[in-house]
C-alpha cells in the first residue's frame, strides 16, 4: 500500500511524498516470505543503496542492476564482506547475499545504518567527471577548487579598507 511517511512534520499534508509498504500476512516465526520489486528512477545523485540487513533474518537477498550502454558502476560494501557481481547480460549485473542474521536493537546502540550490512552503488555516465560524476574525493575536490578559484580573494577596495583600518596596529597576521 502507499502511505505518507511517519515522523516527518507535516508529511500528512504533503501529497507527493509517499512510501510503498508491504504488509505480510501471518509473519509467524519459522515462515519464509519472498517478495520482489523493481525500481526505475532518475535520481538526483547517481547512487543507490541496497540495505539488505535489518531487524529480521534474511535467508537470501538479490540486487540486480541494469545500466544504459557505456555506463559504468562502482560497488562499495559497508559492514559486510564484499560480494562480486555476476554479469547476467549486456550492462546487467546481480549480487546475492544469504543467511543474514537479524540485528537486535539495543538501548544506546549506534544507528542502524552504522551497523547493518549494505552496498552503495555509484553510477558513472560516459564522460565521467566532465558530467560532474566523480570516481573519488580527489576528483571532486579538484572540481570544487576550480569553481572557487579566485572567489575568496579580497577585492582591491577591501584590501585598501583593511590597510586603512589596521594602519595603527603594531603587527599584522600573516598567511
Amino acid at each position: 500500500m502507499e502511505v505518507s511517511p511517519p515522523k516527518i512534520e507535516g508529511s500528512e499534508l504533503i501529497q507527493d511524498v509517499k512510501l510503498k509498504v508491504l504488509n505480510i500476512p501471518a509473519p509467524d516465526p519459522g515462515r519464509i516470505v519472498g517478495y520482489e520489486y523493481e525500481k526505475e528512477e532518475k535520481p538526483y545523485a547517481l547512487q543507490d543503496s541496497w540495505d539488505f540487513q535489518r531487524e529480521i533474518p534474511v535467508r537470501e537477498a538479490h540486487y540486480s542492476l541494469q545500466l544504459p550502454a557505456g555506463w559504468e558502476f562502482k560497488a562499495s560494501w559497508l559492514h559486510y564482506p564484499e560480494e562480486k557481481a555476476t554479469q547476467t547480460g549486456a550492462n546487467q549485473w546481480q549480487w546475492a547475499v544469504s543467511d543474514l542474521k537479524a540485528i537486535r536493537k539495543e538501548d544506546q546502540m549506534p544507528p542502524m545504518d552504522g551497523v547493518a550490512g549494505r552496498m552503495i552503488v555509484t553510477y558513472f555516465a560516459p564522460g565521467g567527471a566532465s558530467q560532474n560524476v566523480f570516481r573519488n574525493w580527489q576528483q571532486m575536490g579538484n572540481w570544487y577548487l576550480s569553481l572557487t578559484s579566485g572567489r575568496l580573494d579580497a577585492s582591491p577596495e577591501i584590501k585598501a579598507k583593511v590597510a586603512s583600518l589596521t594602519a595603527s596596529v603594531p603587527t599584522q597576521l600573516r598567511r
